[in-house]
Formats: structure tokens, C-alpha cells, sequence
């Protein structure tokens, strides 16, 4: 755990990009596809998944968030 943001445990999520993006598509562009508990997995998921796509027009990125527990505080 990034001990920064020790608070929180960390997920990593696999982001696809389907390229071109313009402003006619933005909010169809961008998916998250899987998340993970460990950064490795979703690494070694985001190049696979790179692979066998390798012929389309999008991209596999791994992003780091937080998982916030749903309480009382937190649904403002």
C-alpha cells in the first residue's frame, strides 16, 4: 500500500482507449475493462490484452485508484 494514501487500500484498473478520440465520442471511448487487487495481474492482463488486440484501434492502460468503504462519511 503507497504510503501516501496508507488510508486506503489500492486497486488497479484496466482503462481501454478506442482511438480516435474526438469530441463526437468521449464518453464512448473510454471503458474501464477489469480491476485488480494486484498491480502485476493487471499488468500482465493489460499486455495480454494488448496482444491479442493488436490489430484494433485502442489501447490497454493500467490506472491506480483507491477503494473508499461505503460509510456514513464518504456519501456526501
Amino acid at each position: 500500500m503507497n504510503a501516501s494514501h496508507s488510508l486506503y487500500s489500492h486497486l488497479f484498473a484496466i482503462v481501454r482507449f478506442d482511438l480516435p478520440i474526438n469530441a463526437e465520442n468521449v464518453l464512448d471511448a473510454v471503458s474501464v475493462v477489469k480491476v485488480f487487487q494486484e498491480k502485476e495481474a493487471a499488468e500482465a492482463e493489460a499486455m495480454r490484452l494488448r496482444m491479442i488486440n493488436d490489430e484494433s484501434k485502442c489501447i490497454y492502460q493500467v490506472q491506480t485508484s483507491r477503494l473508499i468503504p461505503v460509510t456514513g462519511e464518504h456519501m456526501a
